[in-house]
This record gives C-alpha cells, sequence and structure tokens, in this order.
C-alpha cells in the first residue's frame, strides 16, 4: 500500500500512514516527505517502533542533523554565546 498522509487539521499536520521508517528509503520517497512537509508543516509517524540507528538513518535523508539548543548553549546563564549571535 503506498504511503499516505491524513490531514488532521484544515491549515496544517498530517498523519502519515501506510510507513515503516525501520526500511530505508529512497530519493523519490525523501521527495514525497518534503513536499508533505511543504504542504502540512507538521508530520505525525504514529506506532514507529525504530531505534536511535534506524531514526537517524531515516532523518539522514533530509540532512544533517541539527545539534540542538543545549549543545550550542554553553554558558551557564542560558545565553547563546557572542559570536553564535548574528544581529545584522
Amino acid at each position: 500500500m503506498p504511503i499516505s498522509f491524513q490531514p488532521l487539521h484544515r491549515h496544517f499536520a498530517a498523519e502519515v500512514r501506510d510507513f515503516d521508517m525501520r526500511q530505508p528509503i529512497d530519493a523519490a520517497v525523501a521527495r514525497l516527505f518534503e513536499q508533505a512537509i511543504d504542504r502540512y508543516g507538521i508530520l505525525i509517524f504514529p506506532a514507529q517502533l525504530v531505534d536511535d540507528a534506524q531514526q537517524l538513518a531515516f532523518t539522514a535523508n533530509f540532512g544533517p542533523p541539527d545539534i540542538g539548543r543545549k549543545k550550542a548553549v554553553k554558558s551557564a546563564d542560558g545565553r547563546l554565546p557572542e559570536e553564535m549571535i548574528d544581529l545584522s
């Protein structure tokens, strides 16, 4: 059964159906997800029983991982270091 998207709200968010995140995807399927995220803004992948390696393999299809705020924020007071702030 082909992957489908069930809208969850009339303006944004969709549930991904008939997809197993544990399996590798090709460029065409990656494009399908990119188009869906452009359309819905948020994609929900319910009941995916994946381990960390499987999730990272899936997300690698869409670019490098974001390092996250905890690793980006180095100071104890929670502010970004000056060299990371671009005010231009």
